[in-house]
């Protein structure tokens, strides 16, 4: 394995750490409620109970985002949506992704691109808001369009520079690492990612990824 491979997987952990380490301390706290004050049993209960959710929630999303599984076909969009929902869920952020009835089929390279695309536009909202997803087909490919819009909402000017194709393996953090992911991703499957900010509390994200002959 190269050292940059082995950074960037390295990086990766430490983000995807740093987003769960939120709800698994909730429900540890949940635990020493019970301990501490029995009678407070029903609230402790409740916390936990939320924040198991939570975690599932976002081990399930991370795992179709950077594992290898998955699936081709009508059905994987329905599925990304799902997860989409069920991750943005109690959050700050407000899905707004459409259930289209003719609803193209996606491969599994765009089913994780349009996950690590939703993560940058949730990442693009600060102070929460609206991410709007539409998936369509293009030409003979799956065009991928996301508005994220709130107040204060922008791609930090670190995580757009990583998404450029000569970005420094050195000079990447976790912090950043999400964006260049998602945009080697996109070159993986033949796709180049658009970023669009007009200031004004909008950010736009597209790509087509082409279909596999």
């Amino acid at each position: 394995m190269a050292d940059g491979e082995l950074r960037i997987m390295q990086l990766l952990c430490s983000r995807l750490c740093h987003d769960l380490v939120g709800p698994v301390s909730a429900m540890n706290n949940g635990v020493e409620l019970i301990e501490d004050s029995p009678g407070m049993l029903s609230d402790s209960l409740s916390l936990i109970d939320v924040s198991a959710k939570q975690a599932s929630r976002r081990l399930a999303f991370f795992r179709a985002a950077f594992g290898f599984g998955g699936d081709d076909g009508p059905g994987a969009l329905k599925d990304i949506r799902s997860l989409t929902a069920d991750f943005t869920d109690g959050g700050n952020v407000v899905l707004d992704w459409p259930d289209a009835a003719a609803a193209p089929a996606v491969s599994r390279d765009a089913a994780k691109l349009i996950l690590n695309m939703v993560l940058l536009g949730i990442g693009a909202l600060p102070r929460g808001g609206a991410l709007t997803v539409h998936i369509g087909e293009i030409g003979d490919g799956c065009g991928i369009a996301l508005t994220a819009a709130g107040k204060g909402a922008a791609v930090k000017d670190d995580i757009y520079a990583a998404m450029a194709a000569d970005f420094p393996l050195d000079d990447l953090s976790a912090h950043t690492v999400q964006g260049y992911f998602t945009t080697r991703l996109a070159r993986a499957a033949g796709a180049e990612i658009e970023v669009m900010q007009n200031g004004d509390g909008e950010v736009q994200l597209a790509a087509v990824v082409p279909s596999k002959s």
